[in-house]
């Protein structure tokens, strides 16, 4: 009874009205390293399942019974329960279906919501990638939790066009709200699965760009990676304690590039706020 995703959904793109966008990462690992010489050399960058992001609740948007007490309401929501079945191999004739259907108390409807709510997060991860950025570079927050206490780097994307100036700003909320269980409406449901996030996230002040794993009209997946255009990765800010071999080896891939990145050099001061300029040797 889940709600088809199977379709494109037609989500307004709108070029930002911010210029850069931000890629915080670690350099903790070999393998984290590999991930950050692969965007700068490779020009790839990766896109998440919505199991792979923090939030647990990513990708799992929820939903409620109407008011099946409301003769229009019921029949709306007769009419989506049986074109749910359409692909029900066998399944009765729809006025036996019906008559099923009718029986059954807003107690037994309200039990199948758990399962409905099971498919369509099945059908958002199987389908839909993430790639999130941050349009902010100097919280200190940002670089705790995602560049390793600033031992890694931020990674600075152009974000007037191309394949990042597409990315949609994640609404934040005190409480999420349920969408009525028999919409159709793919957008709401893909905005409320990616695209609206609980307000303790808000400090992140975070962009996304979405993918179909199935393939999309803007951006080309393979095996969750996009590769981009070398001219929108502008730079790099080396956090303010990111070690010094560490340094040497990005500003090295750098010069490898047809052209080379903007180096940047963050630092904290006393009253812990973070500063960003121009690297200097």
């Amino acid at each position: 009874m889940a709600g088809d995703l199977s379709d494109e959904i037609p989500l307004a793109r709108t070029v930002l009205a911010e210029k850069r966008l931000y890629k915080f990462r670690s350099l903790a690992s070999a393998e984290q390293k590999d991930w950050v010489k692969d965007i700068v050399l490779g020009n790839r960058i990766r896109f998440s399942r919505p199991s792979e992001l923090n939030d647990p609740i990513e990708g799992k948007p929820i939903f409620c019974l109407g008011d099946c007490e409301s003769k229009n309401y019921r029949d709306q929501f007769e009419e989506w329960v049986w074109n749910t079945q359409h692909h029900v191999k066998d399944r009765p004739p729809k006025q036996v279906f019906m008559a099923w259907l009718r029986k059954l108390s807003k107690k037994d409807h309200e039990g199948y919501i758990e399962e409905i709510v099971k498919e369509n997060q099945a059908a958002i991860e199987a389908r839909w990638r993430i790639l999130s950025f941050s349009a902010n570079p100097v919280h200190d927050l940002l670089w705790s939790h995602y560049a390793d206490s600033h031992r890694g780097v931020a990674l600075v994307f152009d974000a007037s066009g191309g394949e990042f100036g597409i990315a949609f700003k994640v609404e934040y909320v005190a409480e999420r709200t349920p969408l009525e269980i028999s919409t159709q409406d793919g957008v709401s449901i893909l905005r409320a699965a990616a695209l609206t996030k609980r307000a303790a996230w808000a400090y992140e002040d975070e962009y996304r760009c979405l993918a179909s794993e199935h393939g999309d009209q803007t951006l080309n997946l393979h095996e969750q990676f996009l590769t981009f255009d070398p001219c929108r990765l502008l730079g790099v800010i080396l956090g303010a304690n990111c070690a010094q071999s560490d340094k040497e080896a990005i500003i090295g891939w750098s010069k490898k590039r047809p052209v080379p990145l903007t180096i940047f050099q963050a630092a904290i001061s006393i009253n812990g706020s973070v500063m960003v300029a121009p690297y200097a040797p």
